[in-house]
């Protein structure tokens, strides 16, 4: 992308022609759907565990410990995600 934004050959549709297809040609930078739903299970699963065990009580299992230990760490590692910058894709 920093070529072709830096290309004084190329006029400005076309810089945006050839931006827009390698964007398509890179679908990893533009999912943004796969954390969501990771997002939207694994806080699921938090809720679950937490009604499970105050419905439980004393007769909880640890495993269920375990599962409801896991989902937090994983949701908090992927809210924690802070954007890395790229110095190479500056305008």
């Amino acid at each position: 992308m920093e070529k072709v934004l830096s290309d004084t050959t190329l006029n400005i549709e076309e810089k945006i022609k050839l931006i827009d297809e390698l964007r398509k040609n890179n679908p990893v930078a533009s999912d943004r759907w796969a954390p969501r739903v990771a997002i939207w299970i694994l806080g699921l699963t938090v809720l679950t565990t937490v009604i499970c065990i105050t419905y439980l009580g004393s007769e909880t299992s640890e495993g269920l410990i375990a599962i409801g230990s896991a989902a937090v760490g994983g949701l908090g590692g992927l809210i924690s995600q802070l954007p890395r910058p790229n110095n190479d894709n500056q305008l």
